[in-house]
């Protein structure tokens, strides 16, 4: 029996090991396959050098045996710059996650390429643990929702408001004696809502919902990421077919939001705001 727990023959081999979780990872597959390109309707499949592969399936997928899940998805692991280690780790960018017991210090979960792996394939590899704690694996699995699960926002809206405001919070956010970096690190999460909807004819309106972290945990008061917000905000220049809602936003904890205007908007990609603070790894 190798050390993932499997014997690697018999029918045992076409399942992996109990042992197996999301982020677990293996040195032993160093070629990750790629298709480069088409020749009359065939895949041209090309393998790309990798330290190894990351699963990135759930857990309870792995180890369910039904028919129709006899694979998994596996993510290469790769080695970057420390410059960009540093803005993977602060959530600042969805390029690749991060584990909590890397091969070594500069090796991430590349989350742009995937491949499938059938199970059998994977219960022969020999696993290497990539979390030991749930803070880390649950924000791995943070990382995966936000890479695959972002919301498209229209590119007007997306191009002349949100990537100018996080343009400001990101200039503000690593600033640690400024106050409006404390009041962004103060706010757990951000949404937005339109009326009456993202795709609807004429003008939309629009609002924030920003949901502030539990009072001692945040680094400043509700009145100083009051004073931010109407700051940033009120310089924002509407495109056409967005107006400003009236009050543009509602600063709330995650209580004083109901479960209607949370149904009813979506999350924008600022979740680095409270991100870095929270890192776990």
């Amino acid at each position: 029996m190798d050390s993932s727990g499997a014997t690697g023959e018999g029918p045992d081999a076409a399942r992996p090991a109990v042992m197996w979780e999301q982020g677990d990872y293996s040195l032993s597959l160093t070629a990750f396959p790629v298709i480069d390109g088409l020749e009359n309707g065939d895949p041209d499949v090309v393998v790309d050098p990798v330290v190894g592969v990351a699963v990135v399936t759930q857990t309870c997928d792995i180890v369910n045996t039904m028919p129709g899940k006899e694979h998994v998805v596996v993510c290469p692991l790769v080695e970057i710059a420390p410059g960009s280690l540093v803005n993977v780790r602060k959530g600042t960018t969805l390029v690749a996650a991060v584990l909590e017991h890397p091969p070594s210090p500069n090796v991430v979960v590349d989350l742009g390429r995937m491949a499938s792996l059938h199970k059998s394939a994977l219960a022969r590899l020999e696993r290497r643990p990539g979390f030991s704690s749930d803070a880390a694996r649950m924000q791995f699995a943070e990382a995966l929702e936000r890479k695959f699960g972002r919301f498209a926002f229209p590119d007007e809206f997306n191009d002349s408001i949100l990537a100018k405001l996080r343009d400001r919070i990101l200039g503000a956010h690593g600033k640690a004696a400024s106050e409006n970096g404390k009041a962004y690190r103060s706010i757990r999460t951000a949404r937005v809502t339109a009326t009456p909807s993202w795709n609807a004819p004429g003008q939309r309106e629009v609002m924030f919902h920003f949901v502030i972290e539990p009072e001692a945990e945040r680094e400043a008061s509700r009145a100083q990421i009051t004073t931010t917000l109407d700051d940033h905000l009120g310089k924002l220049d509407w495109p056409a077919g967005f107006v400003a809602a009236q009050p543009l936003y509602h600063l709330v904890t995650d209580e004083q939001m109901s479960v209607a205007e949370w149904l009813v908007s979506q999350p924008i990609d600022w979740d680095f705001i409270s991100f870095a603070g929270r890192t776990a790894v």
